[in-house]
């Protein structure tokens, strides 16, 4: 294979040709942002806190894709044929710095992968009483069916398609849920939410860390850059604010399920899934086969767009070689795949829990990113420092915050993330201005 037909190759796989439009390319970037917590989170927070919870998780989710868009289309100037964050942050701040972000996105798409199989089996065995862990196996399976052939180009042209599933089975179920249960009245009786939580317990235990994770997320999701890099030049910035719109649609829609339970006072088994019992409740029972296709629809979306973002990871990063570049891309995707799968079946695990925790990760890069997109002052060995510190303290102690539940422990892990990783690289700022400034 010559060099050039390599490096087309590559291109094709890992950046679909950088030539995306950009609606196109905003449906898909909202479809992979409707992962686990949007479809289930969502309903969750409305029915257990209330409007509070809903607009915690609403907000930070559109405004996150907002704040990302300047920076998207900031680094599309600056490296116009870029293909990783990691990979440019080698370029400004070297070998270790590339490391970390590849620790952090790495961990993340673990993460991520491992969240989605574990809402999509969840669900699927409540309604059909099929086995968890061969369930799960079968979703990367076939999230991997057409990543492998066609890369980042076959992602794309499934996740416009599952945006505009999700977006259609919504529109029809949500309000003839709403209609069934007794009308407007119903969902406005859920506004309370059931937990009765003060609202200042519930932005400390769930709102702000909650907020940290989400406003770094794309900023920490080699995804969002990887799909930056393949929009057309120019139009970055358009795309992500067609995805900020079309994202917020899913969890106001899905969000009023939790209302109508809430308001209802129906029996719920599952906080997690009571916007499948709810509809469970109310509808006919082939009601759950679109419900269940929307799901599976959202779930699989962000699974293959975990899937080859991870790939491009190990594809551009992990080989200097554009020969390679394709083959290294699909080894990684399986690797990935096998990992989420072992995760997603750790005992005990849930779905905020693991969604909170994986959120501290991606924080960590989110000062760091952005103060090196805006100045030329930023020091790798402050960056380093930061991050460093921010995943080896920040990590365990969200960890041990979600797995025991106690709220104290996940804000302080949050704070410290972003004081740690953001604190040093500022500080490394200052120093290096007082030494301009004293050579002046």
């Amino acid at each position: 294979m010559t060099s050039e037909v390599a490096i087309e190759r590559k291109e094709g796989f890992l950046v679909a040709h950088r030539k995306v439009a950009f609606a196109a390319a905003g449906l898909a970037i909202a479809s992979n942002w409707v992962w686990a917590p949007s479809l289930f989170v969502s309903a969750q927070q409305a029915y257990q806190n209330g409007l509070w919870g809903l607009a915690w998780f609403t907000i930070p989710n559109v405004a996150c894709l907002l704040l990302f868009a300047m920076f998207a289309s900031l680094i599309r100037e600056k490296v116009p044929d870029g293909y990783t964050l990691p990979a440019y942050m080698r370029t400004r701040h070297g070998v270790t710095v590339q490391r970390e972000y590849l620790t952090q996105m790495g961990l993340l798409a673990l993460g991520s992968f491992a969240v989605q199989l574990l809402a999509g089996g969840v669900f699927i065995a409540q309604v059909t009483g099929l086995a968890f862990f061969p369930l799960t196996v079968a979703m990367a399976v076939f999230a991997l069916s057409y990543s492998l052939v066609g890369g980042l180009k076959a992602s794309l042209a499934s996740d416009w398609l599952q945006m505009l599933i999700i977006l259609a089975v919504a529109a029809v179920l949500v309000p003839w849920v709403i209609i069934e249960s007794g009308g407007i009245s119903t969902v406005v009786a859920g506004f309370g939410g059931t937990s009765g939580k003060d609202p200042w317990l519930i932005a400390l235990s769930f709102g702000i860390p909650t907020t940290i994770g989400l406003l770094s997320g794309p900023f920490g999701d080699q995804s969002f850059w990887q799909r930056t890099w393949a929009t057309q030049a120019g139009k970055v910035k358009a795309a992500f604010i067609v995805a900020a719109a079309a994202f917020a649609v899913v969890p106001l829609t899905l969000g009023q399920l939790g209302f109508v339970a809430a308001g209802a006072g129906i029996p719920i088994e599952s906080a997690q899934t009571v916007n499948v019992e709810t509809v469970q409740f109310y509808l006919p029972d082939w009601a759950l086969i679109p419900m269940a296709i929307m799901v599976l629809a959202g779930l699989v979306s962000t699974l293959d767009s975990m899937a080859v973002a991870f790939g491009s990871l190990a594809g551009h990063d992990g080989s200097p070689d554009p020969e390679r570049a394709v083959h290294r891309a699909r080894l990684g995707m399986v690797a990935l795949a096998i990992g989420g799968i072992l995760v997603a079946n750790v005992p005990g695990m849930t779905i905020v829990g693991l969604f909170i925790i994986y959120g501290t990760i991606r924080a960590s890069t989110f000062w760091p990113t952005i103060f090196t997109l805006r100045s030329d002052r930023v020091q790798a060995r402050y960056v380093a420092w930061g991050i460093g510190l921010a995943i080896v303290i920040g990590l365990p102690v969200s960890a041990y915050g979600n797995l025991r539940g106690e709220w104290p422990f996940i804000l302080t892990a949050s704070l410290l993330v972003w004081a740690l990783s953001g604190g040093l690289t500022w500080l490394g700022m200052r120093r290096n201005r007082a030494v301009i400034v004293s050579e002046a």
